[in-house]
């Protein structure tokens, strides 16, 4: 059985879950996400996380068509139509499509992702795993925005270093 996401309005299969070319999140960069996990099948700190994102879309100027609640019930619904494991949920809110690919139009996307959860292996909490840091300032610190072009490069830093995350 395969998982099942939120995109757009709509429930779907994880292989079917797409968004627009013209999409300002894939053109732009423009938009937000959250992540989260569940522990016995519930996300932990889920108020936190929904008022980080909301947060976060306020900064860069898009306003989610859902209050808190009705985006808390959105990820819970997602949950439930996935299989019960531990699983990590994500969040993604774009700036929606554009057709001069550049003006926002009002109308974001959202999708919710839920995977299942890949524990670390035990050798990282038995004999712990190295970080390196890397000094870097982020263009709008509030906000996880989904610009990560330099994250995925620092990643590739670390690994070259023996590392298995990099710290900012």
């Amino acid at each position: 059985m395969g998982q099942t996401y939120y995109v757009d309005g709509k429930f779907v299969a994880a292989a079917e879950a797409v968004f627009p070319i013209d999409d300002l999140g894939l053109l732009r960069g423009y938009g937000c996400f959250d992540f989260m996990r569940t522990y016995n099948g519930k996300v932990i700190f889920i108020q936190d996380h929904i008022r980080r994102l909301f947060n976060s879309v306020r900064q860069v100027g898009i306003e989610l068509p859902f209050t808190e609640a009705e985006m808390i019930a959105l990820v819970e619904e997602t949950l439930k139509r996935n299989p019960p494991v531990e699983s990590s949920v994500r969040i993604l809110v774009t700036g929606g499509s554009a057709p001069d690919f550049i003006t926002p139009q009002g109308r974001p996307r959202i999708a919710v992702m839920v995977a299942p959860l890949h524990p670390y292996p035990p050798a990282w909490y038995a004999e712990g795993a190295k970080v390196i840091t890397v000094p870097f300032g982020r263009a709008i610190p509030g906000a996880k925005s989904i610009d990560y072009i330099r994250a995925i490069l620092v990643l590739a830093q670390a690994r070259r270093e023996g590392a298995i995350e990099a710290v900012y």
